[in-house]
């Protein structure tokens, strides 16, 4: 009946009364928090409305599983009267193809969302590179000369790398050669320096640029060095003053990560949550 109807819960009012439940279950770090400046920052740039992305890496078709993300993410933001921005997340020119990015838009219109705008995670690389060199000024980033499998099994060990005191300095100019093509692709790797002894794998000095040269679909052969899914996703969600950042469960163990990326660099962050 029509009574009945008006006392049913709508389908994105369950989703998001689940999300803003999770909320207070979400693992809390201290990192995570924002000062007053990064919340008026934010509050300016969206204006006070919920900001959700569906953000994904276009080497592939979508899936019942992007199905499920894009679902969740535009209809928080609608129910709470905010907007969606669709992120392609293409920093691996070795698999993403125009194609892809193609199909993605088509798909999620076919599907009867709209995304208030397009991005791209490649809008961002001289943002991200900039962001990069001051980590390293900070000295919270070095550039490695280990082959990956050594780096693998070190980070599996923990067991610090021999590059890991290089001087800033030093590991400004590595970094600027790694970007003018002076290293060949696997020789040099630009790593974070956060805590080798952690238990999580993520937080054991993890990759922040690699090279790779290979034409980009959007950048073409502007950038040969690009930064990898842990650097990029949380810095794209921060300079978008994402609201809600939707992740699937498998991310959980990168919210160390993520939030302690854009603390180390003084910026806004986004609640993760994960379901």
């Amino acid at each position: 009946t029509e009574e009945e109807n008006s006392s049913t819960p709508s389908h994105t009012s369950l989703i998001s009364a689940q999300v803003s439940h999770k909320f207070h279950q979400a693992r809390h770090l201290d990192s995570m928090v924002n000062h007053a400046k990064h919340l008026e920052a934010a509050h300016m740039a969206t204006q006070g409305k919920t900001v959700t992305r569906f953000p994904p890496e276009p080497n592939g078709f979508l899936h019942l599983g992007h199905a499920k993300a894009m679902q969740l993410s535009f209809s928080v933001a609608e129910q709470e009267g905010g907007y969606t921005v669709l992120r392609m997340d293409d920093t691996n020119p070795a698999n993403e193809h125009q194609t892809y990015i193609d199909s993605i838009t088509d798909t999620v219109s076919w599907l009867g969302y709209k995304p208030k705008m397009t991005t791209h995670a490649s809008d961002y690389f001289p943002q991200m590179y900039d962001l990069a060199c001051q980590l390293i000024e900070k000295g919270k980033a070095y550039v490695d000369f280990q082959d990956q499998q050594t780096i693998l099994q070190q980070r599996e060990h923990m067991i610090e790398s021999p590059y890991r005191s290089m001087p800033p300095q030093e590991a400004l100019e590595h970094f600027e050669k790694m970007k003018n093509g002076f290293y060949n692709e696997g020789e040099a790797v630009l790593r974070l320096k956060i805590d080798m002894q952690h238990p999580l794998f993520v937080m054991r000095d993890m990759i922040a640029y690699r090279i790779k040269k290979q034409p980009h679909p959007r950048t073409g052969n502007q950038w040969i060095i690009y930064p990898t899914y842990d650097f990029t996703h949380c810095i794209c969600d921060s300079l978008e003053f994402i609201t809600y950042s939707l992740c699937t469960l498998e991310f959980e163990n990168r919210r160390d990560s993520y939030f302690w990326l854009l603390e180390a660099l003084d910026l806004y962050r986004p609640h993760v949550w994960e379901f």
